[in-house]
């Protein structure tokens, strides 16, 4: 009689084992799906960040078209991050590149950085935020702001066409394009990584 109690208790353990083994599997199996799901919507997410800027690069007569600017022009609503629903992709990483017939989407959400072609071809990476400690000439990154009585207009430093666009739209003007280096006074340049002004 022992021995049938001792064996009910291992063919129990055998089978909650077993029910373990299944659920840790079908838990990968359905975390595995999640992800998919998320890259999939950043692919589309970025189609239609691609296609919304169409009229707005050719009413504008613009070449590089930040998220921010169709977000600002109520063309796009702002995207909402696929791995953290709770965050948004970044405004000023968030560009579309147009260079005689080829269109280069990028769409930054959270640690993900995603670019399309003209051959549609979507490469993803996984990024970490830029380090002002790398000491590799690569990353360099030149930020623009300017003075105004003295004091610096915007709270940061941004890249040349999200700075010029956030001068044309703080000054309610379209003035400053083509050669917008000349006709703002008190430009500010400022080297990211050898930190000199």
């Amino acid at each position: 009689m022992i021995n049938k109690k001792g064996s009910a208790i291992n063919e129990l353990l055998i089978v909650l084992v077993l029910c373990l083994i299944l659920s840790v599997i079908l838990l990968c199996l359905i975390l595995k799906r999640v992800k998919e799901e998320q890259f999939r919507t950043l692919k589309n997410d970025l189609d239609i960040f691609i296609n919304s800027s169409t009229v707005y690069s050719i009413e504008n007569d613009t070449n590089i078209i930040s998220l921010k600017e169709l977000v600002d022009e109520k063309i796009i609503s702002q995207i909402k991050d696929p791995f953290n629903k709770s965050t948004t992709c970044d405004l000023y990483e968030s560009r579309i590149e147009r260079n005689d017939n080829e269109v280069i989407g990028t769409l930054k959400c959270g640690d993900y950085l995603i670019t399309k072609n003209e051959s549609n071809k979507n490469i993803i990476y996984k990024v970490d935020d830029w380090n002002e400690k790398n000491n590799s000439n690569s990353n360099v990154k030149i930020g623009y702001n300017y003075i105004k009585n003295g004091k610096l207009v915007f709270d940061d430093y941004y890249e040349d066409y999200m700075f010029l666009y956030l001068f044309n739209k703080h000054n309610n003007t379209k003035q400053c394009n083509k050669y917008w280096q000349f006709c703002i006074y008190g430009l500010h340049k400022y080297d990211k990584y050898n930190n000199t002004q």
